[in-house]
């Protein structure tokens, strides 16, 4: 059924040999990926995205319209992607939230589909159906892919692929109908046009990865399609527009309300955690460090056998040369490809394919803020145009080849998939529990304070290990002593084990970090002033209204100063009292009514006849 809905026009001679192919690709994703229908889930974005760790209350365990609408509403967990928002509310709808293997079997499917897809395009595209098939065998194995597969909170990638690689085949078929409309009495060319521009959508509402898709349209309208021979350059940049406006139109929102957020921490700590916001880092360091990013990347496209893990974004330079050689090399590739533009333009269109959708990732901007360095599944969509150029350039040299040669090049041809598949199956083991998947990461490099974090939330969460949950926090610490959750966590742990004072010895620590939180001191006042230590609570709401406010729209930033007048109520500290009162009237983002009714909401049987004369009594300087 599915061969026939992919290759119904193609000769029904050859329908065995592409069974036979697409069997081939099904299996190998299946003998790859099977294995992760029994994995947990990861504590990075997975639970951010899938459930909420507290109090038991899940994000998508219910499936009225009211929660389907507000998919649309979440502009920053990263990005704003309801798509995959809504994708996981139906797998919750057919699996249950306790089940990750239901959502990592969505993952494989859609890895599936678009490998698929990747053949079916090209062979449309080029009608030679071994180059494509080996550029999608290539696609569905290759260990770079695993984590867009393997990792549930990456299925943003994978859904964005697919609806992308949709919009894709509509514009070819668009193409084929432009071509042939003269020929025709009936043409559907409008409805494909409208049905590219609609799935392109969809895919930027998965994620927006795809930005840059306008530009790939133009690359393979010069080639394989070489609509600029019968097209004039107008006419083909024309019928561009809409895509190009929509690519800015999301580049916009996306920049909008970006966060540079990594993770929306939910344990009882800031719901803002900044692990590394990359646009602290210099413009002209970013755009030397993006040279040695793209050829990391080319690299590892060939040499897929070491696994990356978490790669934060280096704060410091990197070494000069390694930029000049790294700058050098891209430059010798692109003049080459450009050399053989005329005899072989696929040299040329893949590697801009490479380039151009690798560029959102490669740190120059700070799309999404998430701090990475290298990240493999950057390049789930970008290695489609590498490897049609390896593919193509290298069918090009073998074909003048005797047999001789010709059967070495489908050895090793089948040696390389067989190996990559390998690398692949042994990579996606990694990911089958988040205590395997962090310690596996620091075997490669021990200087990562984020993953020994993740590391010690991972004993915890799955052992209830206190002794090594503790020795990693530690080392979390130890290695960036500037974060303040990281001794939150370790404050936080201690409580737990009743051993107080040495939990505000961490806590206290929080207020001599570079790294400031307004709403995590805050978080730390009301929870010293709830269990009456008064002196501790005054140091955090002093230390918070200290902290400018990051974002206009922080509507909490009056908190500080609430918190200490009733603090000083207590105390009977009147002047101080009256003070910080008047100046939560004054920061608090409404009229007096509504700070009134914000104020007796909190504090309830609480309040006292001062607060009263606020509300209800003489106006505020008769007061004073």
């Amino acid at each position: 059924m599915f061969k026939s809905i992919l290759f119904g026009e193609m000769n029904k001679n050859k329908s065995f040999i592409f069974t036979i192919l697409i069997a081939i690709i099904i299996i190998s994703t299946f003998l790859i990926y099977g294995q992760v229908y029994y994995f947990k889930f990861i504590n990075l974005d997975d639970l951010m995205y899938v459930e909420m760790a507290d109090s038991n209350i899940k994000y998508y365990d219910r499936t009225t319209l009211e929660d389907i609408s507000s998919s649309w509403k979440k502009f920053r967990h990263p990005y704003y992607m309801p798509f995959t928002h809504l994708s996981y509310k139906l797998d919750a709808f057919l699996y249950g939230v306790d089940n990750p293997g239901g959502f990592h079997v969505t993952n494989m499917f859609l890895h599936s589909l678009n490998s698929l897809l990747v053949f079916y395009l090209l062979y449309v595209l080029t009608a030679d159906k071994w180059k494509s098939f080996f550029v999608a065998i290539l696609f569905t194995v290759h260990p770079q892919h695993v984590e867009a597969v393997a990792w549930i909170a990456e299925r943003k990638e994978v859904l964005a692929a697919f609806f992308g690689l949709m919009a894709l085949s509509f514009y070819i078929k668009y193409t084929k109908e432009d071509r042939n409309l003269a020929t025709r009495e009936y043409s559907n060319k409008t409805r494909y046009y409208l049905l590219a521009i609609l799935f392109f959508i969809f895919s930027l509402l998965s994620k927006p990865m795809w930005i840059t898709f306008p530009c790939l349209l133009l690359l393979l309208d010069w080639w394989p399609m070489e609509r600029f021979k019968r097209r004039s350059i107008t006419y083909v940049l024309k019928e561009k527009i809409p895509f190009f406006l929509i690519s800015i139109i999301f580049f916009i929102v996306h920049y909008i309300t970006s966060d540079n957020l990594l993770l929306d921490m939910i344990e009882g700590g800031p719901r803002q955690y900044y692990v590394h916001a990359v646009d602290q880092v210099p413009f002209m360091q970013r755009v030397g460090n993006s040279f040695v990013v793209y050829m990391i990347y080319f690299w590892k496209s060939f040499f897929p056998y070491t696994f990356t893990g978490y790669y934060p974004y280096p704060m410091s330079p990197l070494p000069l040369w390694k930029i000049c050689v790294a700058g050098f090399s891209i430059a010798a590739i692109t003049s080459s490809v450009i050399f053989y533009i005329r005899q072989k333009p696929y040299l040329l269109i893949g590697w801009l394919w490479f380039l151009g959708t690798l560029f959102p990732c490669i740190g120059i901007l700070n799309t999404g803020g998430e701090g990475i360095f290298i990240g493999d599944r950057w390049t789930y969509l970008p290695h489609i145009g590498l490897y049609i150029a390896i593919v193509w350039g290298v069918s090009s040299v073998i074909i003048k080849k005797n047999n001789f040669y010709k059967k070495i090049f489908i050895l090793l041809s089948l040696l390389i998939i067989l190996s990559y598949g390998y690398s692949a199956y042994h990579h996606t083991t990694f990911w089958k529990d988040p205590v395997k998947l962090w310690s596996k990461s620091l075997e490669s490099d021990q200087n990562k304070h984020f993953v020994h974090f993740l590391l010690g939330s991972a004993y915890y969460t799955e052992f209830r290990d206190i002794d090594k949950t503790m020795e990693s926090w530690e080392e979390a610490h130890r290695q960036n002593q500037e974060e303040p959750y990281y001794l939150l966590k370790i404050g936080n742990l201690q409580n737990s084990l009743d051993r107080t004072e040495y939990a505000w010895h961490f806590y206290n620590k929080i207020l001599y970090t570079k790294r400031t939180s307004k709403k995590l001191s805050t978080m730390i006042g009301i929870y010293a002033l709830e269990h009456g230590r008064y002196y501790d609570a005054e140091k955090f709401f002093k230390h918070a209204i200290k902290i400018p406010i990051r974002y206009e729209n922080n509507r909490t930033h009056f908190l500080p100063h609430l918190y200490l007048s009733y603090m000083y109520l207590l105390n009977h500290r009147d002047m101080e009292t009256i003070r910080h009162y008047e100046k939560f009237l004054t920061v608090f983002p409404g009229d007096r009514d509504q700070a009134c009714d914000y104020t007796f909401h909190i504090f309830k049987e609480n309040m006292k006849a001062l607060y009263r004369a606020y509300c209800y009594g003489p106006p505020l300087p008769e007061i004073l």
